[in-house]
C-alpha cells in the first residue's frame, strides 16, 4: 500500500470520527431537553400529590364529622360464613352438566 492511500484512508476515518462526535454532541443536547421534560414530569407528580393531599384532608374532615362512605361489598349467602358460596354453586352446576355428581 502506498503512502497516498494511507492518507486517504486516514482522512475517511477522521471524517467518520468527526461525525460520531457531532452525533454525541446532539445526543447531549437532547439529554438536556430530557432533563427539562423531567422537570415537567416532576411538576405533574407534585400536582398529583397535592390533589391526593386535598382528598385526604376532605376524607379526614368527613371522618371527623361522622360521615362515611359505604364501601361494603354485597356477597351471596350467609355473611357470617367465610368463603364464597357463589363459586361453589357454579362448580356444582358444571359438575352436573358433566354428569360427575
Amino acid at each position: 500500500m502506498t503512502r497516498g492511500n494511507q492518507r486517504d484512508i486516514d482522512r475517511e476515518r477522521s471524517r467518520a470520527r468527526a461525525k460520531q462526535e457531532a452525533n454525541k454532541r446532539k445526543n447531549k443536547d437532547a439529554s438536556s431537553d430530557r432533563a427539562a421534560s423531567n422537570t415537567s414530569f416532576t411538576n405533574v407528580k407534585e400536582s398529583q400529590a397535592e390533589i391526593m393531599r386535598r382528598k385526604q384532608a376532605e376524607a379526614e374532615a368527613r371522618k371527623a364529622a361522622g360521615e362515611t362512605k359505604d364501601k361494603t361489598k354485597k356477597t351471596k349467602g350467609n355473611p357470617d360464613r367465610k368463603g364464597d358460596k357463589g363459586n361453589k354453586d357454579k362448580k356444582d352446576k358444571k359438575d352436573k352438566k358433566k354428569g360427575k355428581r
